[in-house]
């Protein structure tokens, strides 16, 4: 009798202890440190952070991109129309997914910030036309081109920061605000506008720079693509496991 009251007294505490450690586990999967299997944990958040930003009339980034958009499921941050490929894309490096690109529409109008510092994997970012506060996408070795301009001149992004990424050729900024930039470390730089370099600090305000893009995006990744607006996903689309 007295063995079974123990037993039944170990079975208690060990269902208490069960309850109280799921607990934690749960607030872990739906909080903001959650983070899927297999995908870079750091990465994937700062993704979440600016599609869970929302606009003036409360719709999300990323729901402008995928109207079946869950903040839980990064399969659902981009999208496949008849014209191209939009949205976050990531790739398989080690057996680990590293956001390659981020690609959008010009009429999917994000807002906010993005933030994608320390991404080791990252290409591109085209976000034309949106409404963005800041980029920033420092110590990101792999990053090739950046166009964030406003066709309408009515850009609001009012700072940039790509410091250390020393295979930078391309930054289209034009229309936009911009107040500071830094762009130390940036050593490839091809195309990119005067004004920005003696924003940064990295030429005199009167002299020679870079060549400017002169409102066309150039990149090396499908240049001609860029140029009209048309992602280049499917053509350089590739996979590293």
């Amino acid at each position: 009798m007295k063995t079974r009251i123990i037993a039944a007294a170990v079975a208690a505490l060990l269902t208490v202890i069960c309850l109280f450690a799921a607990v934690p586990a749960l607030a872990e999967e739906s909080g903001e440190g959650w983070s899927p299997y297999g995908y870079d944990r750091d990465e994937y958040l700062k993704l979440r952070a600016l599609l869970e930003t929302e606009d003036e009339k409360g719709v999300k980034n990323g729901t402008k991109i995928n109207e079946n958009y869950d903040p839980n499921d990064p399969s659902t941050w981009h999208i496949i129309t008849s014209d191209g490929m939009y949205g976050a894309w990531f790739e398989r490096y080690g057996g680990i997914a590293h956001i390659t690109y981020l690609f959008l529409r010009p009429d999917m109008d994000l807002c906010g910030e993005i933030e994608l510092s320390d991404c080791r994997y990252l290409i591109q970012i085209f976000c034309i036309n949106a409404h963005l506060t800041s980029v920033k996408a420092e110590n990101c070795p792999e990053l090739l081109s950046v166009d964030v301009r406003s066709d309408n001149e009515d850009g609001t992004v009012r700072s940039i920061d790509f410091s250390d990424c020393p295979q930078l050729e391309t930054l289209i900024t034009y229309g936009n605000p911009i107040e500071s930039a830094d762009l130390d470390g940036c050593t490839g730089l091809v195309n990119v506008d005067h004004e920005i370099l003696v924003l940064a600090g990295l030429v005199p305000e009167e002299g020679p720079g870079v060549p400017s893009t002169g409102g066309v995006g150039v990149t090396l990744i499908g240049a001609a693509l860029i140029a009209f607006g048309v992602c280049p996903l499917a053509a350089a689309k590739r996979r590293h496991d």
